[in-house]
């Protein structure tokens, strides 16, 4: 629904003739405002369902694992997932765009914060994964 709405937006906008500089960014902001809006007309918090995690782990899993590596591997994936739960919303969104490979400025102008605010978030955010994972 969301990436739906955020392409009939750009639609209208070229349609328009509305010059859009950067499409790639302007179709994530769009796409991010618009998820931001539907989560609160909602009043709930979109997550991922441990289902939903446990089948990414699955895709990301080596078969050649012993079961003993396995299961260390299974439970660190799973502290990194409560460490991530534990972060802010902003935090989470600056990693993940981050991980998809955009870069800081493309982050800034898709969440509309400033430059400092997602180098600020992705540090604190790793720092506390990385703390997180050693305790």
């Amino acid at each position: 629904e969301v990436t739906q709405e955020a392409f009939l937006q750009l639609y209208h906008c070229l349609l328009k003739g509305q010059d859009i500089e950067n499409v790639r960014s302007w179709i994530f902001r769009v796409a991010h405002n618009y998820a931001i809006n539907q989560r609160a007309s909602r009043k709930y918090l979109v997550s991922m369902d441990p289902e939903s995690w446990d089948k990414l782990f699955q895709l990301r899993q080596d078969p050649n694992l012993d079961p003993e590596q396995s299961v260390l591997e299974q439970e660190s994936h799973q502290q990194l997932q409560r460490a991530f739960r534990m972060l802010s919303p902003l935090q989470q969104q600056c990693l993940l765009f981050r991980a998809e490979g955009f870069r800081y400025e493309q982050i800034a102008e898709i969440l509309n914060i400033g430059l400092s605010n997602v180098a600020q978030s992705l540090h604190r955010s790793i720092k506390k994964l990385m703390r997180d994972r050693h305790e």
